[in-house]
């Protein structure tokens, strides 16, 4: 049939060749509602306001967090000194002493309260006296038993942190008792300390430095190199590094700290850290057992995992082939056991593998076999239905 039957045709029976008019419009019917349905669900959810009230700032932080890690110190300020401290499981070690934190030294003064007198005992009183024990009397007018006499604070003399300076790459912050002197490029701002009442900045903050309201905690942001926050009793400083911190060994390990140069040469050819083992069996055995990262832990986690999906799958396959010849109409003529194995498959691929999984984890606990028997259900339903 050439073109000019087929027009010979359309002439003669319009009706068959006119389209209804919903197939007309069909597709910009269906690009309309697909526009208004998202409206509704705009205005529904909100998300304008959602969007508008976000903190994109620290949407960017928690992003940065994949590839990079921040390490902080808290610089407190005290009446003539300052105290440094890090996080109890800091990332530098039990002793952290950054190159990026200076610290300047000096012998001070401080008031400290002594060990309280010992307790001013009574004398005893007669036997034959009326007087309670310890009552004051006009030969004994001391306080009662046990109280003790106030203690008169003592000075002391101690080598103390009385300057700091933390720099974040093109920032720096220099930090004194009272004093705090913020520098990023060629912008600097200063802070007069009131200890716990006030921040008080010098001069107009630039865009890069938030105070919410005078004399508040004063937000400063170094980009990706870090942030800080000036308070009036500390200074809170995080510095960001790019990369995972001790990932492959921890703290704890005799190789953590040291250039990829160094590592080699001692497991290649240094002396035995450890005279029970060479250094490469300590560095394996390191690495496993790392306690941030816990990759020994991790690896046979996944490997459970692979053999979870294994074991369940030829598990399923060897109970579904035989069963799916009942459900197969050509090879099981009777009727009722074909509908009752496949409506078996059905009910077993038909629930998800993590309901399978939560109903055998209360049963079994969580584990391998409940892994197991939850892929050997689902498995079961969807292979014996492939079979059939």
């Amino acid at each position: 049939m050439n073109a000019d039957a087929i027009d010979d045709i359309a002439a003669r029976h319009p009706d068959a060749f006119r389209r209804s008019l919903w197939k007309r419009y069909a597709v910009p019917i269906g690009i309309l509602l697909c526009i208004l349905y998202t409206f509704y669900c705009a205005w529904f959810f909100s998300i304008a306001t959602v969007l508008e009230k976000a903190n994109w700032n620290l949407a960017g932080a928690y992003l940065a967090d994949w590839v990079s890690y921040e390490i902080r110190p808290d610089i407190e300020f005290k009446d003539s000194y300052l105290t440094i401290d890090y996080s109890r499981f800091s990332k530098l070690g039990s002793n952290p002493d950054p190159d990026w934190v200076v610290k300047q030294m000096a012998v001070i003064e401080r008031q400290v309260e002594a060990a309280p007198a010992p307790a001013i005992a009574t004398n005893k009183s007669s036997q034959d006296s009326f007087m309670a024990p310890g009552a004051p009397t006009a030969e004994n007018p001391a306080a009662p038993l046990g109280q003790s006499a106030p203690a008169a604070p003592e000075t002391v003399r101690e080598n103390a942190v009385v300057a700091a300076t933390v720099t974040l790459g093109n920032g720096r912050i220099a930090i004194t008792p009272n004093l705090v002197a913020v520098t990023r490029g060629a912008e600097s701002v200063i802070f007069d300390i009131a200890k716990d009442s006030s921040v008080t900045p010098r001069t107009p903050l630039p865009d890069w430095i938030e105070q919410r309201r005078p004399g508040s905690t004063a937000y400063v942001s170094f980009g990706f190199l870090g942030r800080a926050e000036v308070q009036n009793d500390e200074v809170v400083a995080w510095r960001r590094f790019f990369g995972w911190a001790n990932f492959v060994f921890d703290t704890n390990s005799p190789f953590w700290g040291k250039p990829f140069g160094e590592v080699a040469s001692l497991i290649v050819s240094g002396a035995r850290i450890d005279p029970s083992r060479s250094n490469a069996a300590l560095a394996w055995h390191n690495i496993l057992n790392n306690a941030e990262w816990q990759h020994g832990d991790v690896w046979l986690k996944l490997l459970q995992t692979i053999v979870m999906a294994f074991v369940g799958t030829v598990l399923a396959s060897i109970v579904a082939f035989p069963l799916a010849f009942l459900a197969a109409r050509n090879v099981t003529p009777s009727r009722i056991a074909n509908q009752v194995t496949k409506r078996f498959f059905d009910f077993l691929r038909s629930v998800d593998m993590l309901i399978w999984a939560l109903f055998f984890t209360r049963g079994f606990g969580p584990g391998p076999l409940a892994g197991m028997s939850a892929i050997f259900f689902t498995d079961t339903g969807t292979l014996g239905k492939l079979y059939s």
